[in-house]
């Protein structure tokens, strides 16, 4: 993991009918995005918060791990992380944790594709392979 950022913002629900119907709804609500090197090359994870869910912890960062940390800076600007050395993450190992639960968002490099018969609302669970390489 090669830095991590946190974004505050409003905490707007995650439900179908708010996706529908309130305009930008992701990039307006809290947000913890990590930035990970791996086997498909660099995947950000962006963890999305939601009504009711005021806090994502990261296990990576004692700080962001502390209670309320998210809550207390509504209002503030974000914090970067950079970490030097970088943690290191095995396959199916904790990254962050939602109190509650919300969205998570994978954006993908170039040549990066998701599995074509993977569809929304689908449940998705630990070790499921959701991206191949087309290139590269």
């Amino acid at each position: 993991m090669r830095r991590a950022h946190h974004v505050p913002g409003a905490l707007w629900p995650v439900n179908e009918p708010s996706v529908q119907h309130v305009s930008d709804l992701f990039p307006r609500n809290e947000r913890l995005i990590t930035y990970l090197d791996g086997p498909l090359g660099l995947i950000a994870v962006v963890a999305v918060g939601a009504y009711n869910v005021g806090r994502i912890s990261a296990v990576f960062d004692e700080e962001w791990r502390a209670p309320n940390w998210a809550s207390n800076r509504r209002g503030a600007r974000g914090d970067d992380r950079h970490y030097d050395p970088s943690p290191v993450f095995g396959k199916g190992e904790e990254l962050m944790a939602f109190h509650l639960g919300s969205t998570v968002i994978l954006l993908l490099e170039p040549g990066v594709r998701l599995r074509s018969d993977l569809a929304p609302g689908d449940e998705v669970r630990l070790g499921t392979e959701l991206a191949y390489r087309t290139s590269g």
